[in-house]
């Protein structure tokens, strides 16, 4: 699953998700969009906040 979809369906807004995070807001905005990849740990935390519905390899498989 994407974050983007993630996100849309759990009605999680860019700003609290980035709290969640420990990033900005933007940040979030930017892999939403696919225009930022993540580093690793931050697909690990994103992994862990979303309790596993969004891995690393959602990344990798999301090329726009």
């Amino acid at each position: 699953m994407t974050l983007d979809d993630y996100l849309s369906e759990k009605q999680i807004s860019n700003y609290r998700f980035a709290q969640l995070l420990g990033k900005s807001q933007a940040f979030v905005g930017y892999i939403r969009k696919g225009t930022c990849d993540p580093s690793i740990e931050t697909c690990r935390k994103i992994m862990e906040i979303t309790n596993g519905a969004v891995t690393p390899n959602d990344f990798a498989n999301d090329r726009r």
